[in-house]
């Protein structure tokens, strides 16, 4: 039924329930406008009330202040009045990252009870953040140009100095070729490891802090390095590079040497010193298979452990180095030097070119000016994980449920999936059907009928369609179809039996080109399987939570109860985006990268909100 013929209709029962407004002489003004006034002179006492409050009041009585003035404004909740006055927390890296010392205990997610409450409530649209909102930005408008990233520079007032186009241009022309040294370099050996990039388990080693806080270039570690050996007239022998550039944090060269240092106590001590070193162990176990057909390389291992006895008794000093040897020396490449010390290097992979996941990343590519942040498309969610298990990426953006489903299928990925992750905002399972189909809710789709389009093939969209599957064996039976977005939205606005399932955060430019086009052939209806907001995932945390997205956020889409007008808010279920940031490019970046990253990655939680539609 098109909407002009609804409005008719509904004028026409207006016009029939004469007694409905209050139309006659005397009467000043009608109930909806009683209705309204009285809303207005509610919030104007509320806000009265709240400016009468002295600052100085106890926790006790401000708490039940906010409590009576929420109550002028029914669904606003004690939580969020607080926020709205700027009461909000100031938020740390600890609230940022989901972190976890096991896996086996928690979620990579956290969800908190208050959040799934007002979720919950039919009568609000968007939860609350996980963490409250920042008290430096209270009251602010959220910003969308870049901001700085370095402490103070914002508040000093002074220019900041920063380097022309063509001192940028130098500058990212020498960090290639520094990369490009480096990958050849490491092309030498016959087998390549992540090992030294990958140090958690020597975050407490003093040797590894003081190498990993001052990184040079690759360059200038490469050449320090030959200038050193050179000068000692050793050279690499060829049984080196049938093994690993490195071993743990260490370099290669700097533990083969040893073995042709036996005459000095000081360069065979480090054997003993660090017997105990998980990259210590690695190296000798190369070097112990090397050792099986190299009769020369035997030898001098054998005489290594003569001489290691003769230091047996002596304390062992895990930060020992011998006299001269510098951390720049005795670390692996990727301990003690970069591309570019002073411009970090990260790509991150997002998702479709016009998704929210990739407006997200835009965002945060406009709060890191002094990174060198590369965007990379994607088909969704599960190519991202991929990508961030080969390590070919930095920092990927992912589904909660979809990351849940993956490490149910790869167990092995547990360790470079859990760790550095942060819930960023709220995603909607938003189902798009075509007007003429007759379909009001999910619960109308027939499995012999109709066709749903899920998205591209490993898209997050697709996969959460394989969630639905496991949660209720009754979606297996249905033709699914992939297909990009923009397809089908054109399939389904052309055929009353097709429907498209688009899992995203809302105001996405995808459905809003969608509302503008296709408003008068789509609409938008309830996702409302209820029952899957008790589905847990494999750790106990719930999968799916239950919300409503709000009135007229698509204002053709949505149609209201009314006639199509009126209140047009759609119950749905929800998941989180979230993004996971690589621990190796933590350990190879170093503290003050990750800590501009971390402020970097707050300004865009705060820009991304309003925009998704949890302002």
């Amino acid at each position: 039924m098109s909407r002009y013929l609804k409005l008719v209709l509904m004028t026409g029962l207006i016009a029939l329930m004469g007694g409905f407004l209050q139309t006659g002489p005397g009467a000043e003004r009608s109930v909806a406008t009683d209705r309204l006034r009285s809303a207005d002179d509610a919030a104007r006492t509320a806000e009265s009330a709240i400016s009468a409050v002295p600052i100085s009041k106890s926790a006790e009585n401000a708490e039940r202040t906010i409590r009576e003035i929420t109550g002028l404004f029914g669904p606003f909740g004690p939580e969020e009045a607080y926020a709205r006055r700027g009461f909000g927390g100031f938020r740390s890296s600890r609230s940022l990252w989901n972190r976890r010392s096991s896996f086996g205990r928690r979620s990579p997610f956290s969800r908190s009870n208050t959040a799934a409450a007002t979720r919950q409530t039919p009568a609000r649209t968007t939860r609350q953040s996980a963490t409250p909102a920042r008290s430096t930005s209270a009251g602010q408008p959220s910003a969308t140009a870049a901001r700085s990233t370095r402490a103070g520079a914002a508040s000093t007032g002074r220019a900041t100095a920063r380097s022309s186009v063509m001192g940028r241009r130098v500058q990212s022309e020498t960090a290639r070729r520094s990369l490009a040294t480096h990958q050849s370099r490491q092309a030498g050996f016959a087998r390549s490891s992540n090992s030294a990039a990958n140090t958690s388990t020597y975050r407490d080693n003093g040797l590894y802090n003081r190498g990993s806080q001052n990184r040079t270039s690759y360059d200038n570690y490469y050449a320090g390095r030959d200038s050193y050996y050179g000068g000692m007239g050793w050279r690499t022998p060829g049984y080196a590079f049938m093994s690993y550039p490195s071993f743990g944090m260490w370099d290669a060269l700097f533990m083969w040497s040893m073995l042709d240092m036996m005459s000095s106590r000081r360069h065979y001590a480090v054997a003993h010193h660090h017997a105990n070193d998980p990259g210590y162990q690695e190296w000798r176990g190369e070097a112990e298979r090397l050792a099986e057909d190299n009769a020369e390389l035997r030898a001098k291992l054998d005489e290594l452990d003569r001489q290691v006895a003769t230091l047996e008794g002596t304390p062992r000093d895990p930060e020992y180095l011998p006299p001269g040897v510098t951390p720049a020396i005795a670390l692996a490449a990727e301990v003690v030097a970069t591309a570019d010390p002073n411009q970090p290097r990260i790509t991150v992979n997002t998702g479709v070119a016009n998704g929210n996941y990739h407006r997200f990343g835009q965002i945060l590519q406009t709060h890191l000016p002094d990174f060198d942040v590369m965007l990379e498309t994607t088909a969704g969610s599960e190519e991202n994980l991929n990508n961030l298990v080969q390590n070919q990426v930095d920092a990927i953006l992912v589904q909660s449920d979809i990351l849940n489903s993956y490490l149910r299928r790869n167990p092995d990925a547990e360790d470079q999936l859990v760790g550095l992750q942060s819930t960023l905002y709220t995603e909607y399972v938003q189902l798009i059907v075509n007007e003429d189909g007759g379909i009001a809710s999910v619960s109308d789709l027939e499995p012999n009928t109709h066709i749903v389009y899920v998205g591209p093939r490993g898209s997050g969209t697709h996969r959460a369609w394989e969630g639905f599957v496991l949660q209720d064996p009754r979606y297996g039976e249905f033709n699914t179809r992939f297909a990009s977005y923009e397809e089908a939205l054109s399939q389904v606005a052309g055929d009353a039996n097709s429907v498209m399932l688009f899992v995203a955060g809302l105001n996405s430019e995808l459905l809003k080109e969608a509302d503008r086009q296709y408003g008068l052939q789509l609409s938008m209806v309830a996702v409302d399987e209820h029952y899957f907001s008790t589905a847990v995932d494999q750790f106990g945390n719930t999968i799916y939570e239950v919300a409503t997205i709000p009135h007229e956020t698509y204002p053709e889409l949505q149609e209201g109860w009314l006639f199509g007008y009126f209140d047009s808010s759609v119950e749905t279920l929800t998941v989180d985006a979230i993004l996971i940031l690589s621990k190796q490019w933590v350990d190879t970046y170093g503290s003050k990268p990750m800590t501009l990253f971390e402020d970097a990655l707050w300004r865009s939680i705060d820009d991304i909100k309003p925009i998704v539609g949890e302002e």
